[in-house]
C-alpha cells in the first residue's frame, strides 16, 4: 500500500468539529507551555499499556516499531524495542525525546512533517492515545492511511472507539468504521484487549476509554 500524504478520504464520520480549531496547535502549544503528554502516558495507565505491547513484540519477534504520536517520551521509558522511530507534530516534543534518549541509538525522532518526506516503515506500527485528539476529518485520514502504510506486518491502535466529543482537545471517534471502509482489504483485526482500568469519572487520572485493537497487513 503507498503512502497516501496527500489524499482526503471521502468517508466522514460527523460534521466539522466546531469547538476547536486546530489540534496541532493545541499539542504544540501544550509542550512550549512545559505540559506533559497527559495521565495515559503515566502511572497505572503507562504500566498497562507498556505490558501489553511489549508482550505482544515478544510473542511475535519484532525489532521495528514506528511510533505515531510519540508524546513527551514517558510512555517509552518501559518500553522494550530493539529499533524504534518516534513521531510528533510538535517540535518541542521531538526536542524534548532526543535530549532525553541522547546517546541511544536504537530511537529516532522525527517531526510528522519530517517522516511524510522519508517514507519510514516498521514492522509495527503504533497508535497510543493519539486518535482522539485528532479533531479535524482531513488530519484524522491522513493519519490513519499513514500509520497503516508505515506497517509491514502489524498495528496497534489504543484508543476509544465511538463518536463523542469529550473536551475542546478530545473528539472520540468510531475508528473501526474507517478501517472497514478504507483498507478491509488490507488489514484485518487480530485481537481486541480490553482496558484492566476502564474510564471512571470518579477516576479520570487512572482510569481510560482506551482499548487495545491489533491488526496484521494481508499478505
Amino acid at each position: 500500500m503507498k503512502l497516501y500524504k496527500k489524499i482526503r478520504t471521502l468517508f466522514v464520520l460527523s460534521k466539522s468539529n466546531k469547538y476547536f480549531s486546530s489540534s496541532k496547535k493545541y499539542w504544540q502549544n501544550r509542550y512550549l507551555s512545559n505540559e506533559n503528554s497527559g495521565f495515559g502516558s503515566y502511572g497505572n495507565l503507562s504500566i498497562f499499556k507498556a505490558k501489553v505491547v511489549n508482550d505482544f513484540i515478544t510473542k511475535k519477534n519484532i525489532r521495528t516499531i514506528i511510533d505515531f504520536g510519540c508524546g513527551d517520551g514517558n510512555q517509552l521509558k518501559l518500553a522494550k524495542y530493539d529499533n524504534y522511530i518516534g513521531i510528533d507534530v510538535s517540535d518541542k516534543a521531538i526536542e524534548i525525546c532526543k535530549k532525553m534518549y541522547n546517546g541511544d541509538n536504537s530511537k529516532k525522532f522525527y517531526t510528522y512533517n519530517k517522516y511524510l518526506e522519508q517514507n519510514y516503515q516498521a514492522e509495527l506500527s503504533l497508535s497510543l492515545d493519539v486518535i482522539f485528539h485528532l479533531l479535524e476529518n482531513d488530519i484524522f485520514s491522513d493519519y490513519m492511511y499513514n500509520l497503516f502504510s508505515a506497517s509491514t506486518k502489524y498495528v496497534i491502535i489504543y484508543s476509544s472507539n465511538y463518536d463523542k466529543y469529550i473536551a475542546k482537545h478530545v473528539r472520540c471517534r468510531k475508528f473501526t468504521d474507517w478501517i472497514d471502509v478504507n483498507l478491509k482489504d488490507e488489514f484485518k483485526q487480530i485481537d481486541f484487549i480490553k482496558n484492566i482500568y476502564p474510564f471512571n469519572e470518579n477516576d479520570p487520572k487512572g482510569t481510560s476509554m482506551s482499548d487495545f485493537f491489533i491488526y496484521k497487513r494481508i499478505y
